[in-house]
C-alpha cells in the first residue's frame, strides 16, 4: 500500500507553534490586598485673621417709595485662610443685629424712629427682658465652601497699587536707633486682589439659610508677594448685596413686646422692603 504524505502547510505550523508558547496564566492575586494609591495634597499654608472693629455690614431695605438703609457696625469673626489654595480656607462671622442703625440725613429724630421700629421686627423690641434681648440679637454665618474662578493661590492675585489702609497702624514713638537691616521697606509694599464665591449658612433666630457671596479678597502684603509671605492686612468686600428674605428668619413687624402686628403687613414692598440687601465690608488682621 502506498502511504500518503500530506504537506503541512507553513501557517498550521506557525499556529501550532503559538499554541505552544502561549505562557500560563499568572495566579490569581489573595490577600494581603496592595495598598490604594493615595493622591498627595498640595500643600497648606494656613493664616489667621481676626475681624478688626472697623468692619461693618451695609443694610438696604429700600423699595420704590421709600429709600431705607443703614448699617451694623457690630461684627466680629475669624478667618482660616490657605495662601496657598484659598478654596480651602474656613471662616466664622459673628453679627450683631441689634446694633442695625438707619441712617436719615438731617434727620435725626426720624432716624431713631425707624431703627426703634426696626428692633421690634426683629423681636427685640425695647419691651422684652434684656437677657432675652442680649440671646437673639446676634447672627452667624459659618463658611462651607469657597470656590475661585482665577487664582486660587493669594500670592498669584491680580496686583493693585497699594492704598491708604482703612485702619491706621499706631504711630511708634520717635527712636534715634537706625532699622533693623531686615526691616520691611513700605515702597516694596504690594497688594494683591482675588474674587471668590463663598457659600455659607446664616443662622439668625433659629433657622438656618444658605447663602451665596461674591466678594473680592484684597490681600496686603509687606513686601512683593510671595508663597512664603503673609498678608498683613485682608479686606473682604462683596461685589454684588447679598440678598437675603425677611421672611426666611421670621422678620415681621412686631411692636416693643415682640407681639405680631397683622396691619404691619402692608407695609412690607411699599415702605419696607422684602428682601434684605446686604453689602460686606470687612478688616482682618493677623491674630497675635
Amino acid at each position: 500500500m502506498r502511504k500518503v504524505v500530506r504537506a503541512f502547510s507553513p501557517l498550521a505550523a506557525l499556529v501550532l507553534l503559538a499554541a505552544c508558547s502561549r505562557p500560563d496564566p499568572p495566579p490569581e492575586r489573595t490577600e494581603p490586598w496592595p495598598a490604594v494609591a493615595v493622591q498627595k495634597a498640595t500643600a497648606a499654608l494656613v493664616a489667621r485673621y481676626r475681624i478688626a472693629p472697623a468692619s461693618h455690614l451695609e443694610v438696604s431695605l429700600a423699595t420704590r417709595e421709600a429709600k431705607l438703609a443703614g448699617r451694623i457696625p457690630g461684627v466680629d469673626g475669624a478667618l482660616q485662610l490657605d495662601l496657598l489654595d484659598l478654596r480651602r480656607s474656613q471662616g466664622t462671622l459673628r453679627i450683631d443685629v441689634g446694633a442695625l442703625r438707619f441712617d436719615v440725613p438731617d434727620e435725626v429724630g426720624e432716624a431713631r424712629q425707624q431703627t426703634s421700629e426696626a428692633q421690634n421686627w426683629l423681636d427685640l423690641g425695647s419691651s422684652q427682658p434684656e437677657s432675652a434681648r442680649r440671646r437673639k440679637r446676634w447672627a452667624e454665618f459659618v463658611v462651607t465652601r469657597v470656590s475661585a474662578s482665577e487664582a486660587v493661590a493669594a500670592h498669584e492675585g491680580k496686583r493693585r497699587p497699594t492704598r491708604r489702609p482703612d485702619i491706621e497702624a499706631p504711630t511708634p514713638p520717635p527712636s534715634s536707633d537706625p532699622p533693623p537691616a531686615d526691616a520691611p521697606d513700605a515702597r516694596a509694599a504690594e497688594t494683591r486682589e482675588v474674587r471668590l464665591e463663598v457659600t455659607g449658612d446664616l443662622t439668625f433666630h433659629g433657622y438656618r439659610v444658605e447663602h451665596t457671596a461674591a466678594i473680592l479678597l484684597r490681600l496686603h502684603y509687606p513686601e512683593p508677594a510671595s508663597p512664603e509671605t503673609k498678608p498683613t492686612r485682608v479686606e473682604i468686600q462683596s461685589r454684588r448685596p447679598v440678598l437675603v428674605p425677611l421672611a426666611e428668619y421670621d422678620v415681621k413687624p412686631r411692636d416693643a413686646s415682640g407681639t405680631f402686628v397683622a396691619a404691619g403687613m402692608k407695609m412690607l414692598g411699599t415702605k419696607v422692603g422684602r428682601d434684605a440687601r446686604v453689602s460686606i465690608r470687612l478688616v482682618a488682621s493677623p491674630e497675635p
